[in-house]
């Protein structure tokens, strides 16, 4: 860029920071909005339909919500509830837990998928881009 902007190279190098700032910020909403998206669908695949046909629909949409593992103070009171059901309710605990990070896996899964896409396509572009050698001070 600063080699196509001769007499403007400190405007085409703030520009270009401008630009990439720009898209890293887009590209994380897009990112996380893919991941946030596919989630949803993902999770429910992964738990058991007999779980699901039993578990109150309340307590599936408390885990729609990948941040559920992240938040002890939700997740205490939702254990406490599973245990109060002896080994069958920590059995279906952790079968919850684990339709809750299988949905995560593979939502992150279509996130990297979709930036290794956009990765491949930037670099064709790139690769097409003219190339404008630098300027010595012998050829001024």
């Amino acid at each position: 860029v600063q080699n196509a902007m001769q007499g403007k190279m400190g405007q085409a190098s703030s520009a270009v920071v401008f630009f990439r700032q720009l898209g890293q910020s887009i590209g994380l909403v897009a990112i996380g909005a893919v991941v946030t998206t596919s989630y949803v669908p993902a999770f429910h695949t992964a738990l058991p339909a007999a779980l699901r046909q039993i578990m109150p629909s309340q307590l599936i949409k408390a885990f729609e919500n990948p941040l559920v593992l992240t938040a002890p103070d939700i997740m205490a009171p939702i254990r406490a509830g599973f245990e109060r059901y002896g080994t069958q309710g920590n059995a279906a605990f952790n079968e919850v837990i684990n339709a809750v990070k299988l949905g995560l896996a593979e939502s992150i899964h279509d996130a990297i998928l979709l930036s290794l896409g956009l990765m491949i396509f930037t670099f064709i572009v790139v690769c097409f881009l003219k190339e404008i050698p630098l300027r010595s001070h012998k050829e001024e």
